[in-house]
């Protein structure tokens, strides 16, 4: 391999390392973002749990009668599509 051939190969092996290195780095900033989003959410959805428990413990009757009418509702739909 010539020299003039030598230090283009060695420039460009160098840039690919330094390219690689950032992506590292990069990834290693994504997945960090990721897990805290994914604690965010695991949070939120926890919270959002325990509330609709909490009011469903408040409020029986009110919960009954709410999940009774989305059952209605959703068997009257399945129903309307069943039937065309």
């Amino acid at each position: 391999m010539s020299p003039s051939a030598k230090k283009t190969w060695d420039a460009v092996n160098e840039e690919a390392h330094g390219v690689a290195e950032v992506a590292r780095e990069k990834l290693g900033e994504v997945r960090d973002k990721v897990g805290e989003y994914y604690e965010e959410g695991s949070a939120a959805a926890r919270k959002w749990e325990e509330d609709l428990e909490g009011g469903v413990r408040r409020h029986p009757v009110r919960a009954l009668l709410i999940a009774a009418g989305i059952a209605g509702a959703a068997g009257l739909l399945i129903g309307a599509m069943i039937r065309r």
